[in-house]
């Protein structure tokens, strides 16, 4: 699903003009998800990962890419799609994540 994760990526780049660091590195752990791997060198994610750790901290951030990560293919879909951009935010319960 590689089209689905770059979609993620722009959604991404959108939260994180907006400010919005912690959504911004969900939305980065969703599209590895989609991509099925992590891809740090590309540029406009290592500048957003350089970012988002500076607004948040290594810790913070790791957490929110790691929800991201943890969602299953179908939750990640549906949390990169700009159609769901004003729906809820997953939840981790038990190492699981959901769309709330």
């Amino acid at each position: 699903m590689p089209i689905l994760s770059m979609i993620g990526v722009g959604a991404a780049e959108v939260a994180a003009a907006r400010g919005e660091h912690r959504d911004s590195a969900m939305l980065l752990g969703a599209a590895a998800r989609l991509r099925g791997a992590e891809d740090p060198t590309e540029p406009r994610i290592a500048a957003m990962t350089r970012e988002g750790r500076a607004a948040l901290g290594d810790e913070a951030y790791d957490a929110a890419y790691a929800a991201g990560w943890a969602l299953d293919t179908q939750a990640a879909r549906a949390r990169v799609d700009p159609a769901h951009r004003s729906g809820p935010a997953p939840v981790i319960e038990s190492g699981q994540a959901r769309l709330a």
